[in-house]
Formats: structure tokens, sequence, C-alpha cells
């Protein structure tokens, strides 16, 4: 059963296992809405983190116009992550939405390694974001800013 899923898919279901056995906020559609958040944050982190420093990065080293947009009246980073987040929560809604209305989908994703395998992606993907702060901080002390 596990082959006929992508990697995203199996995670949201185990998430929705995991949510469907709390005693708050288990039913269905609450538990599905609650695993496709619980996939989309760590997943936009996982995707956005690296673009936002590679930004700052170029911004500061062989594309110095990017600085120049980046410190206007909207800064470029924060339209970066804004817009990517919006693709990707739009993305995996059109992809996850088709499996809320499955009956017991989740039930071969009930398992002790299944809720395991939840709280490590959910730590191991979030534990990014100082990793890429502290990266941040690093390029910041090392690459003098660009003033316009």
């Amino acid at each position: 059963m596990d082959q006929e899923y992508n990697f995203l898919v199996r995670m949201l279901l185990r998430h929705y296992a995991k949510n469907r056995r709390r005693s708050w906020r288990s039913g269905p559609h609450d538990a599905f809405l609650d695993a496709r958040i619980q996939v989309e944050g760590p997943l936009a982190v996982l995707i956005v983190s690296p673009l936002a420093l590679a930004n700052l990065i170029l911004s500061r080293t062989i594309w110095p116009w990017l600085a120049r947009i980046m410190f206007d009246k909207v800064t470029n980073g924060a339209a970066i992550v804004g817009l990517s987040s919006l693709a990707i929560f739009i993305a995996v809604d059109q992809l996850f939405g088709r499996y809320e209305f499955i009956p017991n989908i989740e039930a071969h994703f009930n398992t002790e390694r299944d809720r395991n395998l939840v709280n490590i992606f959910f730590f191991g993907i979030l534990s990014l974001i100082p990793m890429f702060s502290i990266g941040a901080f690093f390029v910041n002390k090392a690459l003098p800013p660009v003033h316009y």
C-alpha cells in the first residue's frame, strides 16, 4: 500500500491518522485540514528558506540590483517568502484535496513507526529555520550590504 502513494501523500496520511487519534478536532474534516497544514508549513520552510538565503547571497555578490529591489517599499525577501509559500499551499491543497473523501484511507498509516516519522518530519524540517538564520547571520557579517 505504501508504494501507491508518493512521499508527500504518505506523510499527509500519517499526519491524518495521528490527528484522528487525538481527543480534540479528530473529526474527518478537521483532522484532514490540520494534516494538510502540518505538511504545508514545514514543506514551505524547506523550499523557501534556501531561496531566501540564496537571494541574500546573490544580492550581495553578483547581482547587486537585487538589493535595490530588496530595500524598496516591500522587501524582496518577504515577497519571495510570501509568494512561494502561497504557491506551495495552493499546489499542496490541489494535490491532497482528493484524499479527504476516501473512507479509512489513513488506517494503513496508523502505526507507532508512522507516528514517529511524523515527529521526525515536523521537527527535522523546522530545525532548518535556525540553521538558515545562522547562515543569513554569517552572510550578513561576511558580505557588506549594498547601499543605494
